[in-house]
């Protein structure tokens, strides 16, 4: 939003959370856009994770010669780059890209994510390490 808010011909920031306070229509729309923006992330995490063209840079060593060297800066930005996007997909979609309380997303049957906490053995299981983790056992 922030982008497209500099266009001369989109109104400012200001005046879109206006209208998100204002008009529910318009902020339903907005949720759902923010929602898709998840799946343009995931494409961009492909994008970046499959381009290595910046990876390696020419370097001249002590003795004067060029070297071909894994870029650092680049290949860390680059990770950098793909956890933003992970975390805003997570934020994002959360029952889609979001983890549960024990790092795993559960499935139904049909490949969707489900509520672990719908399961009465899945459920049971989180109340335990989540009471031996307030005890300090965990």
């Amino acid at each position: 939003m922030r982008t497209i808010c500099l266009a001369d011909e989109f109104p400012e920031a200001r005046t879109i959370y206006r209208w998100l306070r204002q008009y529910e229509e318009f902020r339903h729309q907005y949720a759902h856009a923010k929602a898709e923006a998840a799946e343009a992330f995931n494409e961009d995490i492909l994008d970046i994770a499959d381009d290595g063209s910046n990876d390696w840079i020419e370097v001249r060593n002590k003795k004067g010669e060029i070297e071909i060297v894994l870029d650092k800066e680049h290949v860390m930005r680059s990770r950098l780059r793909i956890d933003t996007r992970k975390w805003l997909m997570e934020k994002l979609k959360p029952k889609k890209y979001g983890l549960n309380p024990i790092g795993v997303q559960m499935m139904d049957k049909n490949g969707d994510p489900t509520d672990p906490h719908s399961d009465p053995h899945i459920a049971a299981a989180i109340a335990m390490i989540e009471k031996a983790k307030s005890n300090g056992e965990a």
